[in-house]
């Protein structure tokens, strides 16, 4: 699990790690630019071993790697 800080993938979705633990996030996905993203997709709110994750039942989902800001 990512340390509490902002990271972003390169076509530019968004991921905000807090909390004492780390345990509280908020994820800024941007569909448009991420590849195998559609308007339809759900992101995974927390972080699996670096990468900002997404499930659709339409585009089958995706993923990005998360780099720190």
């Amino acid at each position: 699990m990512l340390p509490p800080g902002i990271y972003k993938t390169e076509a530019g979705s968004t991921m905000q790690i807090s909390g004492k633990y780390g345990g509280i996030s908020s994820v800024d996905l941007d569909w448009l630019e991420e590849e195998n993203a559609c308007c339809e997709c759900v992101p995974d709110p927390y972080d699996d071993k670096g990468f900002l994750t997404w499930c659709c039942e339409h585009c089958d989902g995706g993923q990005a790697k998360l780099e720190a800001m």
